[in-house]
């Protein structure tokens, strides 16, 4: 099967904007760069021509995606340029369902090319008071502040489409090594330190944004692996998207629900309604995940 992927992409200056989970200007930043000695410490700068969308504070939902004032900042809709290529889901995660598909990708300047896309269909049952319009919209401003960020160890999102059956999905490069953990099992010898370098590379640029991200939901299935077997980071942000959407009477898995294995103690032992996703809760998560990929166990939290 031949993927599609820009793994040798510049490592460019930053195109970002900011997250729902844009963690709060009050709380000191610290750079990961004591993680490995090599990462960058130079934050992205996104000043200029480049958007910055905070979801709290005095400035949140100034030019947002949902803004009625706002300029053409919209995730690209390409709903009639998708096509499905399997019959049935060839991967499943805790919200979604995975399937392989083709983009027409048209082009002004010239014909049309046509790659291999990953189809992440949304698996949600709506609540009873389910705001679809508005979940629509919040949902566009997460995958608006994806859509822009580029670096080799982040997935790369092309738009969203409502081809199947009006379900809201998301169109991604397609990795055909799959996850982290699914690639593991099927490679034991692979490079594991130069992917959990990776992993951290990612995570220490999102956090050096300016606003920074919090991912939220760290973990090997939110890892792809890229055809040069690189790892990108996937699914930021989404988690407490995906929450508001679900009914608990759904046989949906939150994200939320689904992590415990890699969440902060602080986060497991909150009994507040909203989790405060930090800087330092995405910390704890990788160094879940690089303890998992390192040495092909899984961490219990009932032996430690």
């Amino acid at each position: 099967m031949l993927a599609y992927d820009s793994t040798q992409r510049d490592n460019a200056e930053l195109s970002a904007s900011a997250s729902a989970h844009v963690f709060s200007a009050s709380v000191p930043h610290t750079s990961h760069a004591f993680l490995f000695p090599a990462l960058p410490t130079r934050r992205p700068s996104i000043l200029g021509p480049r958007l910055s969308i905070p979801s709290r504070g005095p400035l949140a939902g100034i030019n947002s995606p949902d803004s009625p004032a706002s300029p053409v900042t919209r995730v690209v809709d390409l709903t009639q340029q998708i096509k499905t290529l399997s019959k049935d889901a060839i991967s499943h995660g805790g919200f979604a369902d995975i399937y392989w598909g083709e983009w027409e990708r048209r082009s002004e300047d010239g014909p049309a090319t046509t790659i291999f896309v990953a189809i992440k269909l949304l698996r949600v049952l709506a609540k009873k008071d389910f705001d679809d319009v508005r979940a629509r919209k919040r949902l566009n401003r997460e995958l608006y502040v994806w859509h822009r960020l580029d670096h080799p160890n982040i997935a790369r999102m092309f738009g969203t489409s409502y081809h199947m059956g009006g379900r809201p999905a998301i169109v991604l490069e397609w990795y055909q090594n799959g996850n982290a953990s699914e690639y593991l099992k099927k490679n034991p010898t692979a490079d594991r330190k130069m992917l959990i370098h990776d992993i951290a590379r990612g995570l220490n640029y999102l956090h050096t944004l300016i606003p920074p991200i919090v991912h939220g939901d760290l973990k090997g299935n939110n890892v792809l692996i890229t055809t040069s077997c690189r790892a990108v980071l996937t699914d930021f942000g989404l988690s407490q998207v995906i929450e508001e959407m679900i009914s608990p009477t759904g046989n949906t898995t939150s994200t939320a629900q689904g992590a415990v294995r890699w969440m902060a103690p602080e986060l497991v032992l909150d009994d507040s309604l909203t989790l405060q996703l930090t800087f330092s809760s995405d910390v704890w998560s990788f160094g879940c995940t690089a303890y998992e990929e390192s040495y092909r166990t899984t961490i219990d939290r009932a032996t430690g």
